[in-house]
């Protein structure tokens, strides 16, 4: 293992071009997007008005009460705008067309569910407030059990909108130099990683290396594990290197602490390593050049995912880009340290990576595999 480790890191490190390109080049570009896009991208997001669609499933009339209440204070704030829809299923098919921000449904006892947009800013906004909420609507249960006379005081003094939602930061000074030190990294972990790994093959094909090293059958699967496995440096030292430089040189912000930057590190170099198996599976089967296959379609997919301009984005099929969910999962864990989704990239990674090695394998155990 440790011989295959060393063989793909050398293999990196001789190739200074491929390495300027596949890791210095990405850097600078960090700063030089960051700062010279600044004033296109704007990575400050300012809340002008949520746009909110509930229903209230309560049977019992004080809970209902209780969040008509609820929802009458907090239009007291501009930034919050309540329509009550027809279903829950109206709500939502408000929130998908755009015609809404988020979706609420109230139920008895009180719970709400949070039917989320495709603002995330927006989002969590909505979650603090429905948090805030329900630590109200606690408080006021409590007083209802202990001395039921005291309601109203208690609820006049919980009915205060200005605190739902004010101006404040993510506890760091953000800038677009923090988009494009994560967007930079997934669009070199599709040129280097995914484009270098289906050219491997091509090159071994053209050039008979391949055929030679596989003239006997056994051990086929072997050599191609080998082959992805000598990959892993390359995918470290792409993911690692825009990270430092990007922090210290160009001082760009990812994760707050070291175990969500840690974590950040590991969902993208499992999405490099899963690219890779993915590309050798398509340099095996085509025998064209695989960049003249794969970049026309990568470069199209990166570009709508908002690697190069946040503001580009197509957001009905956002969601089925995976170079934006990855982007997204980043973003997520970055600025609001929720680990969810970055959790969930990470899972479909390894499942990737698990299920194209298998593949790959099989193809290479074919017999006849020629130029």
């Amino acid at each position: 293992m440790f011989r295959i480790l060393h063989r793909g890191l050398m293999e990196v490190l001789r190739d200074r071009m491929a390495l300027f390109f596949m890791i210095l080049f990405p850097s600078v570009l960090v700063f030089i997007l960051g700062t010279m896009l600044s004033s296109m991208d704007n990575a400050d997001a300012s809340i002008e008005t949520i746009d909110i669609r509930y229903t209230i499933e309560a049977d019992a009339s004080e809970t209902r009460t209780l969040i008509l209440s609820f929802i009458e204070n907090a239009e007291n704030n501009d930034a919050l705008s309540f329509e009550e829809a027809h279903s829950d299923a109206d709500a939502r098919k408000a929130v998908r067309e755009g015609d809404a921000d988020v979706a609420l449904r109230f139920e008895t006892p009180l719970a709400v569910e949070i039917y989320e947009g495709r603002d995330t800013i927006k989002n969590q906004a909505i979650w603090l407030i429905i948090e805030s909420f329900s630590r109200r609507y606690a408080a006021l249960s409590a007083v209802a059990e202990k001395d039921p006379s005291m309601l109203p005081t208690a609820q006049a003094a919980a009915e205060t909108a200005d605190d739902l939602m004010e101006s404040g930061n993510l506890g760091v000074s953000r800038s677009m130099i923090d988009y494009y030190a994560v967007a930079m990294i997934v669009m070199i972990l599709v040129m280097g990683s995914s484009i270098g790994a289906a050219e491997d093959i091509y090159n071994g094909r053209r050039d008979f290396t391949l055929a030679r090293s596989l003239a006997s059958p056994k051990g086929r699967a072997s050599f191609y594990l080998q082959t992805l496995i000598a990959k892993m440096p390359q995918n470290i030292i792409q993911v690692l290197t825009i990270m430092l430089v990007s922090s210290f040189i160009f001082g760009a912000h990812y994760a707050k602490t070291i175990p969500d930057n840690l974590l950040l590190f590991a969902m993208l170099f499992l999405c490099g390593m899963a690219m890779s198996a993915v590309a050798t599976i398509i340099g095996i089967v085509i025998k064209v050049s695989p960049t003249a296959a794969i970049m026309p379609a990568a470069w199209i997919m990166l570009f709508f995912s908002g690697t190069f301009s946040k503001e580009v984005v197509i957001v009905a099929i956002a969601d089925f880009n995976p170079f934006y969910r990855i982007q997204k999962a980043a973003f997520e864990l970055t600025i609001f340290g929720r680990h969810e989704q970055c959790v969930a990239v990470i899972i479909v990674a390894a499942a990737i990576l698990t299920l194209a090695a298998v593949i790959g394998a099989l193809l290479f155990r074919r017999k006849g595999f020629s130029a």
